[in-house]
């Protein structure tokens, strides 16, 4: 199994004019399980977006093994990680 590194450094994304991550920084460590928790609307949907290549930060980074995501081809990408959404969109 391939371990990945995941590093967000300050990290900012919003919608318009309304911010919803300033400055966000974390790292997930290869082979632990991380949970994202919060109550609605806090941002958890927003930051896995970030993480999966979906959105792209207003400023600041998520870098998989220090690589930033945006910079990965998508084939590629996808064969690294993935997001399985709860709601699937159409």
């Amino acid at each position: 199994m391939d371990s990945s590194h995941i590093n967000v450094t300050s990290l900012r994304f919003g919608y318009g004019e309304s911010p919803v991550l300033r400055g966000l920084d974390l790292t997930f460590e290869p082979e632990l399980l991380h949970g994202i928790v919060g109550p609605n609307g806090c941002g958890k949907s927003t930051l896995l977006g970030l993480l999966s290549g979906h959105l792209a930060p207003n400023s600041g980074q998520a870098a998989l093994d220090s690589v930033p995501i945006g910079e990965y081809p998508a084939s590629r990408l996808a064969r690294r990680l993935a997001l399985v959404e709860q709601i699937p969109v159409a």
